[in-house]
């Protein structure tokens, strides 16, 4: 015989308990390297109390995969990158000279001086192998540029993000294979420490911009990580149909996307997080 009192009481009762099983838990360790648009999806399937997050808005995979060579070599990766290779200088970041002198990172703007000093903040294996989760999004790949900020010392942005000396001073596209190369060095050591923890990578699409040029890019970036996402079990993709990445409401910026485009997404990103074991907020609180 069915009770019906039961049937009535219990999704309330589940309903209550999972508003109250935060405190109950330890918090999700996250890292994130995410722009406006993955920085809006987060608030949507987590509440503030679940998350201790590492914020790394400027890290380019480059200077990820760098962090991990000097990491691995046993110094100190919390403070700098510097590249095992001297022959290829445009891939490292070396504390030994002062990259923390005003001289040095007078070419940063406001902005980019506090991205800059979050970035020589991380520790390869602590705050990105041992995360439970990383959300990344293709707009750093996509857009940001490198630049010599001291001898042997690199950022990455945006033009405008540098103060510049167009006499004195070259940014630097990277191509989307070595892109990839620098993916495939991390992933490869995600693998062998933290294989079950994803690292999701959220796929900026251009269908709003009309530039050739960037359009041609983000389809190579999609193709990039849909080879990654093949090859290493803990890369996924997070990504919409092209037509589904509508214009913002009120924005007119080409990656500024509507409501309903970021919901869509973080719903998307709230059912890898579950098949992943990262309970969200909105697996916690169905009944």
């Amino acid at each position: 015989m069915i009770n019906i009192e039961s049937l009535l009481i219990r999704p309330v009762m589940t309903r209550i308990l999972s508003k109250t099983s935060d405190k109950w838990q330890e918090p999700f360790n996250v890292f994130l390297r995410t722009a406006c648009v993955g920085n809006a999806l987060i608030p949507r399937i987590f509440r503030p109390s679940r998350l201790s997050a590492t914020y790394a808005q400027k890290c380019h995979v480059e200077l990820l995969a760098n962090l991990s060579k000097r990491n691995s070599s046993g110094t100190n990766s919390t403070n700098s990158t510097n590249s095992t290779n001297s022959t290829n200088s445009t891939n490292s970041t070396n504390s030994t000279n002062s990259t923390n002198s005003t001289d040095s990172l007078s070419v940063l703007g406001k902005n980019m001086k506090e991205w800059y000093s979050q970035t020589l903040k991380i520790n390869f294996q602590k705050d990105f192998l041992e995360a439970d989760f990383s959300l990344f999004d293709s707009f750093c790949e996509l857009t940001d540029l490198k630049l010599e900020v001291a001898k042997d010392t690199w950022a990455y942005g945006h033009r405008q993000d540098f103060n510049l000396k167009p006499e004195k001073q070259e940014l630097i596209e990277i191509s989307v294979p070595d892109i990839e190369k620098y993916f495939i060095d991390i992933l490869e050591k995600k693998m062998l420490i933290s294989p079950n923890r994803p690292l999701i990578y959220l796929i900026y699409s251009s269908s709003n911009d009309s530039r050739e040029k960037f359009k041609l890019r983000s389809n190579e970036l999609l193709e990039m990580g849909q080879r990654l996402s093949v090859k290493y079990s803990c890369f996924k993709l997070l990504k919409l149909d092209p037509s589904e990445y509508r214009p913002s409401e009120t924005s007119p910026l080409p990656y500024h996307y509507s409501r309903a485009t970021i919901d869509k997404l973080a719903k998307n990103l709230a059912l890898i997080l579950d098949k992943a074991g990262v309970k969200t907020n909105k697996y916690l609180t169905r009944s």
